[in-house]
Parts: structure tokens; C-alpha cells; sequence
């Protein structure tokens, strides 16, 4: 009787794990399918699943376009804009804009909905896209702008600051526009993105930053429009001497003097260069440092 309840028991266990199988492969199946069941808008578009339509509002950085999308079947649908996908513009004239981000969109059954979609323009030398500008999705060609937006993820950047570091890839921009200020020091996480870039871009990485408050004109080109310069400036003097600072033009005038008569002791300074900048003409400029009548040191910046 014993030996007769222990293969019951035996075979009882056995049901029990085989019914466990099957849960747990009906449910990886069921998350197999979930994990697999978002699909990008390119491919939900090709299956004839989604409408979309793409207009500009009006901007060329952040959300600044509108995304019209309407879901043509009766189940609910995942969708996702990847980064690196291109918004190309239908007009030859106007920016191209780049997705950075992922950018999930859920979409009900037989929904319509109007989504804002971030870009960022890539064209610098196009004008900025219209309110109403047509776009077709696409990928971008250019693997630096892919690294990027692989480089970008999770990183919490300012739009504007991403704007010029796409302009620096795309169109050869000055890396010391990636910057801002805060209290007169950058933060760390805007050196080390304008580092990525001149590592990817094999530029060097400038000495200054020149912050831009970008205008649009009339004919909607971006125009550059810096604000401001500042950097350190590291120097050397042997003996104890007064050091002045002079700022000088292309044409080598004098454009300000920024003199201090304290003599400094001899060793290593730094000495932090912070001039506003409006109204300046753009072009090559040179702070000069003066060890008394002897020149020590020539920093270009450009603006």
C-alpha cells in the first residue's frame, strides 16, 4: 500500500510541473508578444495599420512639429519614432529635422489624435521650416549624428544646447556654441558633450564659449548671434610684474583695455576672460595678456 500511495504521489507531482510548463510558457510566450508588439511608424504605416501626416509649427528645434495620426484598425496599436529617424522636408529649401529621442506613441483602436514630435533641424545653411511644412519620415544617413543620439540617451541636455551640437556635426559649426552659463562656470554634463563632439568631429575643443541667442529673420534663415565670451585663460610670469589684458580686432586696434596695475608674484594664474559682447563685429579677435611691456600670451576667439 505504501509503495502504491508513493507512485501516486510521484505521478501527481509530475502533473503539477507539467501544468507549471505550460503557464510559464504560455506567459513568455504572452510577454514575447508584448515586448514585440511596438512597432515603428515607418513599418505600421507599410502595413496600411496607421495615416500619419507631419506639419511644422513654426520652429526648428524641440517640439516643433505637429504629427496628425489616425489608427485604422480596431485594436490598440504601440508605435515608436526612433532616434536617428530623419523628418525630410518637402520643401528642398527648408530644414531637414532630426529625432533624438525615442518617442512612444499609443495609439487607440480606430483613434485620431495629433501628437507634438521633438526635431531638431540639421541644415543650418536651409532656412527653418514653416508653420504648415510637409515632412516624410526617413533615417539619417550621417553616423555621427546617429552617435549623437545614441550619445544623448538618458542625459539631461537642454534643447537648445542640442540644437548646436547637431549644427557643429551637420553644417561644421564653432564647438564653443555648445555652451551656457551658470554663474559664470559651465556645468559639467555641457563639457562633456562638447568634448563627444570634438572627439567625433576630430576638431579641437576651443579655449572659450560663446553662448548664442539665435535670431530668425524674415526670410526665416537662423542667424548666429552670440551673446557672450568667456574662458579661462592659463599664464606663466617669472618674476612679480602688474598684468594687463588687452583685447584686440583683425586689424590688430586696440579694442579694449582691461589693465591691472597689482603686481602678481611669480608662478601660474588663471585668469578668467568674461566679456559681453553685443553690437561687436563678428570676426577674429585677440585677448593679448602683458607681463609689464612684455607680451605673454595671444588667445584668438572667433564670433
Amino acid at each position: 500500500m505504501l509503495s502504491c500511495r508513493v507512485i501516486k504521489q510521484k505521478m501527481l507531482m509530475k502533473k503539477v510541473a507539467a501544468y507549471s510548463f505550460v503557464l510559464f510558457s504560455g506567459c513568455v510566450l504572452f510577454c514575447g508578444w508584448k515586448s514585440n508588439s511596438t512597432l515603428h511608424l515607418s513599418e505600421a504605416g507599410a502595413k496600411s495599420l496607421v495615416k500619419t501626416s507631419f506639419k511644422g509649427q513654426g520652429g526648428h528645434s524641440g517640439k516643433c512639429v505637429q504629427l496628425q495620426l489616425q489608427n485604422l484598425k480596431q485594436s490598440q496599436l504601440q508605435l515608436v519614432l526612433n532616434s536617428g529617424d530623419l523628418l525630410n522636408s518637402s520643401d528642398d529649401e527648408e530644414q531637414d529635422l532630426l529625432v533624438v529621442h525615442n518617442q512612444p506613441i499609443v495609439l487607440n483602436p480606430g483613434e485620431t489624435k495629433t501628437v507634438a514630435i521633438e526635431g531638431y533641424c540639421c541644415q543650418l545653411h536651409n532656412s527653418s521650416p514653416g508653420a504648415g511644412s510637409g515632412f516624410k519620415l526617413d533615417k539619417t544617413k550621417n553616423k555621427n549624428l546617429k552617435q549623437l543620439c545614441d550619445y544623448l540617451i538618458g542625459k539631461p541636455i537642454s534643447p537648445h544646447l542640442i540644437q548646436e551640437a547637431v549644427w557643429c556635426i551637420s553644417d561644421d559649426n564653432n564647438p564653443a556654441n555648445i555652451s551656457d552659463i551658470d554663474d559664470g562656470k559651465e556645468k559639467q554634463e555641457i563639457k562633456d558633450l562638447r568634448k563627444f563632439v570634438c572627439d567625433l568631429t576630430k576638431k579641437e575643443d576651443p579655449w572659450y564659449s560663446t553662448p548664442q541667442s539665435r535670431v530668425v529673420n524674415e526670410s526665416r534663415q537662423i542667424l548666429d548671434n552670440p551673446v557672450e565670451v568667456f574662458g579661462n585663460i592659463k599664464y606663466t610670469i617669472t618674476t612679480q610684474t602688474p598684468v594687463n589684458a588687452e583685447l584686440r580686432n583683425e586689424a590688430n586696434e586696440v579694442v579694449l583695455n582691461m589693465d591691472d596695475p597689482k603686481p602678481l608674484p611669480a608662478g601660474t594664474f588663471k585668469y578668467w576672460f568674461h566679456l559681453k559682447i553685443k553690437g561687436y563685429p563678428k570676426g577674429k579677435y585677440h585677448v593679448i595678456l602683458k607681463a609689464g611691456n612684455e607680451q605673454i600670451l595671444d588667445k584668438e576667439f572667433l564670433i
